[in-house]
C-alpha cells in the first residue's frame, strides 16, 4: 500500500492528541508565548530531504507525517496504520536515542517553519502552520525538561498503567492482523520495560524522584501485577 500524507486537517488533531497525553506542566510549557518567530534557526542541518520544500501545505503534510510515525502508539489512536502503511504492531520505544532523534527532528521543524511567510498563506493553511507551529514551539522549549518527569507514579498517566491500558481497550482485536500485531507489541514488554528503567535512572540523576511514600506504594501495585498468573493478567485475552 501506498503511504499516504496527513492532510493538513490532521495537523491540529495529532497535535491535540499529543497535547492531550501531556502532564499539566508540559501543557503549559505547550501553550507558553513562545513563537515561531522567536525558534532559533537549530538544526536546520538536519533537515529531512522530503522537508526541504517550499509549498507550506505540503510541508504540514510531511512534518506531521514523520512525527507521527515517531509514535506508534499515536498512530494507533488515530487509526492511521494502514494509511500510513506502517501497521499496528510497534510500541513507542522510550530511549534515549530515540527521545533525542525526534527532538532533532522537531527542532528541525520548527527552525524550517519559521522560515515560512505564513501572512501570504491561505487563512486555513496559515491557522494550521500557527497551530501546530506552537505546539512544536512548546516541544522544543520543553526538551530540556525531559528527565524531570515521574514516568512511573500512582496515576493513570503512570507508564505501566498507560502501556497496560493502551493495549488492553486501544489496541484493536477484530482481525487476524490485529491478534499478530498485539503478539508482536507484547514481545516488545521487555525491552520497553528495560528502556524504561534507563530513563528512571536519568530522571534520578537530575533528582527527579518521587517522594518515598508514593515509591512504596507503586512497588506494591507492581509487584502485585507481576505476581498474576499468565491467565489472569489484564493482558490476557
Amino acid at each position: 500500500m501506498m503511504n499516504r500524507p496527513l492532510r493538513p486537517a490532521l495537523v491540529c488533531l495529532i497535535a491535540l492528541i499529543v497535547l492531550a497525553g501531556c502532564s499539566p506542566d508540559e501543557a503549559r510549557n505547550s501553550s507558553s508565548d513562545s513563537t515561531l518567530d522567536s525558534a532559533s534557526p537549530q538544526a536546520t542541518a538536519a533537515l529531512p530531504a522530503s522537508l526541504q520544500i517550499d509549498d507550506l501545505d505540503a510541508f504540514l503534510d510531511e512534518a506531521s507525517r514523520l512525527l507521527v510515525l515517531r509514535s506508534p502508539e499515536t498512530i494507533t489512536r488515530l487509526g492511521l496504520g494502514d494509511a500510513l502503511g506502517v501497521g499496528d504492531s510497534a510500541l513507542s520505544p522510550l530511549s534515549q536515542d530515540y527521545r533525542e532523534a525526534t527532538q532533532a527532528l522537531e527542532a528541525a521543524v520548527v527552525g524550517r517553519l519559521s522560515e515560512f511567510d505564513l501572512q501570504a498563506a491561505s487563512e486555513t493553511t496559515r491557522l494550521n502552520a500557527e497551530t501546530y507551529g506552537g505546539y512544536l514551539v512548546g516541544a522544543v522549549d520543553g526538551h530540556r525538561f525531559a528527565d524531570h518527569r515521574y514516568l512511573v507514579h500512582p496515576g493513570i498517566t503512570s507508564y505501566p498503567q498507560t502501556l497496560e491500558r493502551f493495549m488492553t481497550a486501544t489496541h484493536p482485536i477484530r482481525t487476524e492482523q490485529n491478534a499478530l500485531d498485539y503478539l508482536a507489541r507484547l514481545s516488545q514488554f521487555e525491552e520497553r520495560y528495560d528502556e524504561l528503567l534507563a530513563a528512571l535512572a536519568r530522571s534520578e540523576t537530575v533528582h527527579a524522584v518521587p517522594p518515598q511514600f508514593l515509591v512504596q506504594h507503586i512497588h506494591g501495585t507492581l509487584r502485585r501485577m507481576a505476581s498474576l498468573s499468565p491467565d489472569a493478567s489484564p493482558l490476557y485475552t
